[in-house]
């Protein structure tokens, strides 16, 4: 459960884009940044027993914490509306440091979406987005490692697949997820799902949602629905 305190630190972010301008916002933003990256590090080294492919993106990834980058101009996109009420969902203990270090500057990144998915219609893409924090197109480019966080809110995310193996954590919401051709699972904030190299997978969301997800290997193509 969200407490207080963490929930004035979430919704802080919009209160503080109203008073901080110019130097003092990048700077700010470069330190959110920052904490952001070592929050996920400290996440995933935890998380590194139960799933061999964070052992081996850890050793990349730790060398990378303290390598120079500069925050791209932002690209705001629609699904980012629904931020506040993100803001406002409970979220495990494991994952709140995640939460609570993204929502200061989820407003001032680069969000891009899958061009496969362009024929998808406007509300799927009203509704979806994600932004890159390590690999391709990300803040600190990686040919090995794609780190993002992506929102979905009301909508299917049809049966995909990629190359590289993937690792999503539910950072709020509830969504439901299914492999192959089994049923929807629901999950919650906290829990973690594993897909191997080209496993079919699906996602719905019966509102918002916030993942995080994690590729290790050929991470330069973007995911494919599966025909």
């Amino acid at each position: 459960m969200i407490t207080p305190d963490a929930q004035a630190v979430r919704l802080g972010f919009f209160e503080s884009k109203q008073t901080a301008i110019g130097g003092e916002l990048k700077m700010n933003q470069y330190q959110h940044f920052k904490t952001l990256l070592q929050a996920v590090h400290t996440f995933y080294q935890r998380d590194a027993v139960h799933f061999p492919m964070l052992q081996q993106l850890n050793a990349d990834f730790a060398a990378l914490i303290d390598t120079p980058f500069a925050l791209p101009a932002p690209r705001p996109l629609p699904v980012l509306r629904h931020l506040e009420a993100i803001a406002k969902q409970p979220t495990h203990a494991d994952v709140a440091p995640i939460v609570e270090a993204l929502c200061p500057i989820a407003n001032d990144l680069y969000w891009l979406q899958n061009p496969n998915y362009a024929a998808f219609g406007t509300h799927y893409l009203d509704n979806y987005g994600f932004t890159v924090f390590v690999g391709p197109n990300g803040v600190i480019p990686h040919d090995k490692i794609l780190i993002s966080v992506g929102i979905w809110a009301d909508v299917l995310y049809p049966m995909h697949h990629h190359e590289p193996e993937e690792l999503y954590h539910v950072l709020t919401g509830t969504p439901e997820f299914c492999v192959d051709d089994q049923a929807f699972v629901p999950k919650v904030s906290g829990d973690a799902i594993f897909h191997q190299s080209w496993q079919p997978h699906a996602q719905q969301f019966s509102g918002p949602a916030l993942l995080m997800a994690c590729w290790y290997g050929d991470v330069q193509a973007y995911a494919v629905l599966v025909e």
